[in-house]
């Protein structure tokens, strides 16, 4: 190495020992492997715990969620009042949108659980809603064969 080269490691070996002086624990004088550290100063995180196992409150509440909806799909089919047009119309495809959003609230409670066959029965009843909101919509916007008017005339 020329001079200038020499020089150069001479200094950043200076800036470098600075650093190293300015960790804690550090040796003060640098003598490599007999500094010792205290490391009884480092606090004792406690490590996270896992997904806990659902309790048996968790599932039947799940299965409550599901259970309600599924009867709300069920009976949405004896709707009392007119469904052809009018308010009547938009209070059914209103509650045609609480079986659908019921269904996917459902299904996201019985996903998070792992709970299999309700979940299944949720997801059918996303479909049942939303072939039911279908009906009333489709002939409405000119895409199935019989023409609809949202308004009474």
């Amino acid at each position: 190495m020329d001079e200038k080269e020499k020089e150069t490691q001479a200094a950043l070996s200076r800036v470098v020992d600075k650093l190293l002086k300015k960790l804690p624990g550090a040796d003060p004088h640098l003598r490599g492997d007999q500094a010792r550290v205290n490391v009884s100063g480092v606090p004792d995180v406690p490590h996270a715990k896992g997904p806990q196992p659902p309790t048996a409150r968790d599932r039947l509440a799940v299965w409550g969620r599901v259970a309600l909806v599924l009867v709300l799909a069920g009976v949405i089919q004896q709707w009392p009042y007119g469904v052809d047009c009018g308010y009547a119309l938009f209070f059914y495809m209103f509650a045609l949108v609480a079986v659908v959003v019921g269904g996917v609230w459902g299904a996201i409670s019985t996903w998070r659980l792992r709970m299999g066959l309700a979940h299944v029965i949720a997801l059918l009843v996303i479909a049942w809603g939303g072939l039911l909101t279908l009906d009333r919509i489709l002939p409405r916007v000119g895409y199935a064969a019989t023409q609809a008017s949202w308004r009474c005339q």
